[in-house]
């Protein structure tokens, strides 16, 4: 057994053990570090040091002379940081003691009333039947609606082209959205043709019938589409999209009240564009994840109901140095910030927030249940401070059979429980929850085919792989695609970046300008276009040609630039 020497504030010297530190009652009632006293003992060894900036620790005794008498500690790497396996089977992780738990058989927020996902109709909505028209009245922002109209039609004013008004701009996001679900090859105006040419197979898109607007009333409100104020301030540079996100939450916030599980992660927008960093009027932050399907392009941090998948806010990621000066960045780290930003406005509703091991800690945990009331749910993997993932990982080691889990028990500062379980399937998955029990809850279905041979030939046989769960793991992995899934129907099953992209040929930069070619009508949508003949290649012409790749095997010239 550790022990150490403490001073208090009486001044009295004692020698403590590890066993009797223990955490404050109020997390918000924090003593800064330069409060705390640490005395070597007689061997040279340093004070106890085992808090950090999640919450809070501190020194007790039973004696006397110390009941009374509290001092708060560092955070830092001491002995006590590291896990440490104590006599009764309780372990440290970084200074946070974890129990092992037979079973979980109470859920911490049974008491809780059940709620489900609903819609809140306006009144001029009411009337009618609700059409997938009346769903996209609802959900757009409307906040931003008037200031998209008013900022296009100054631009369209000065390229003396006429001006727009709702019916016109909602048509064209209808017109958008149609091209996703009917792709067509060719240029942007093949969407008009009136007819298919000769020996082709296939209708005609005709969506100036269809629609009611023409390819160039198109093409002029694309190219001058604003969405906030052209004196909107110098010095942020999402100002482009700064009230559209703003207007996007609030509309969110006041049509849908969300279901008991909320769903953290992230969305990518994919860009093709420039980019700020090399020149000055390219997207502001540009984020690259490799395994992403659409990986470069902006990034937004989002929440949806778990129940219905529909997105609730928005949250973008601007760069380092401005996600530093974003609410609760300083005190909590990135991770923790986004989703204390994020489940803000549902804080006191007693909702649980699921996440993935982007956002998911103890500290994470601790604060959305001392801050805001809500319960969490997130898979660990590299944010293991006071997580006891060492133990985790050598029990794992051991074969169990699948689908066998184990449990320890921590508590927070105000009492409540919190748990770390590790379910043991081909890779085991570590959970840090305070939220479901370990009562046996559905299995965990796998589609499986196997090659077998039925009198002589052949087949292949489909069968379902079981996997046992308890109920804290099914009930996470239920609500923990949720993003995923909305990304799959935007990415995916619509397309509309590519889509968008495909045809949009101008390079769009952030001052509204377009430099395109989608004004040529005149060239059949079947006709090879010899792009060296037109103004804008001719400048890469009787350039110098300089070697791009090179073969790793051969050292010969693979293509040039």
């Amino acid at each position: 057994m550790r022990s150490y020497k403490a001073q208090w504030d009486s001044g009295i010297a004692e020698t403590i053990s590890a066993r009797s530190i223990r955490r404050e009652v109020e997390v918000a009632a924090w003593t800064p570090s330069d409060l705390a006293r640490e005395v070597p003992d007689e061997e040279g060894d340093a004070g106890v040091d085992a808090a950090d900036s999640s919450s809070d620790m501190s020194i007790s005794d039973s004696s006397e002379n110390a009941a009374n008498s509290i001092i708060t500690v560092d955070g830092g790497d001491s002995g006590l940081s590291r896990a440490e396996n104590e006599d009764d089977g309780s372990v440290y992780a970084h200074g946070r003691r974890w129990i092992h738990c037979d079973a979980v058989l109470i859920d911490p927020a049974d008491f809780v009333l059940a709620r489900k996902a609903s819609i809140h109709w306006p009144s001029h909505l009411l009337l009618g039947e609700r059409s997938f028209v009346s769903y996209f009245y609802l959900m757009y922002p409307m906040g931003s609606l008037q200031t998209t109209i008013q900022e296009t039609n100054t631009l369209l004013v000065e390229r003396r082209q006429g001006v727009i008004g709702r019916g016109e701009f909602f048509r064209w996001i209808g017109s958008r959205l149609a091209m996703t679900l009917e792709p067509r090859r060719g240029p942007l105006t093949v969407y008009w043709n009136a007819s298919v040419p000769e020996r082709s197979v296939g209708t005609a898109a005709n969506f100036g019938q269809l629609y009611g607007m023409t390819c160039r009333t198109f093409q002029n409100i694309q190219s001058a589409l604003r969405f906030a104020l052209s004196q909107a301030p110098a010095d942020d540079p999402w100002q482009a999209v700064r009230l559209l996100i703003n207007s996007f939450n609030e509309q969110r916030k006041r049509v849908i009240s969300p279901g008991a599980v909320l769903c953290v992660d992230e969305c990518m927008s994919s860009w093709q564009g420039r980019e700020e960093k090399y020149t000055h009027d390219g997207i502001p932050h540009l984020t690259k994840i490799q395994r992403k399907p659409e990986g470069v392009g902006a990034e937004l941090k989002s929440i949806g109901d778990g129940d219905t998948g529909i997105l609730l806010g928005l949250d973008i990621m601007e760069g380092a140095q401005r996600q530093r000066q974003k609410a609760y960045n300083a005190e909590f780290g990135e991770g923790t910030a986004v989703v204390l930003r994020l489940a803000q406005p549902y804080a006191g509703s007693g909702r649980t927030v699921v996440a993935d091991s982007a956002f998911a800690s103890v500290k994470t945990l601790v604060q959305l249940n001392s801050m805001m009331g809500l319960y969490f749910m997130g898979m660990v993997k590299t944010a293991t401070r006071e997580y006891p993932m060492a133990y985790l990982k050598s029990w794992s080691s051991v074969s169990w059979p699948r689908g066998s889990h184990t449990v320890m028990e921590s508590s927070c500062s105000n009492g409540s429980k919190m748990y770390a379980l590790c379910w043991n399937d081909r890779k085991p998955k570590a959970i840090i929850s305070n939220r479901g029990t370990t009562l046996p809850g559905s299995d965990s279905v796998r589609a499986r085919h196997r090659r077998v041979v039925e009198g002589g030939e052949i087949c292949t046989e489909r069968y379902e792989k079981r996997i046992p769960r308890p109920y804290m793991v099914e009930l996470f992995f239920r609500h923990f695609s949720t993003i995923d899934v909305h990304d799959h129907y935007r990415q995916g099953s619509l397309e509309m970046e590519l889509n968008f992209n495909d045809y949009l040929t101008g390079r769009v930069r952030r001052d509204g300008n377009a430099d395109c070619d989608m004004n040529d009508t005149s060239v059949p949508a079947h006709t090879l276009l010899v792009l060296g003949d037109r103004p804008q290649y001719q400048r890469l012409k009787k350039t110098p040609q300089r070697a791009q790749r090179r073969c790793k095997i051969c050292k010969r010239k693979a293509s040039f630039y």
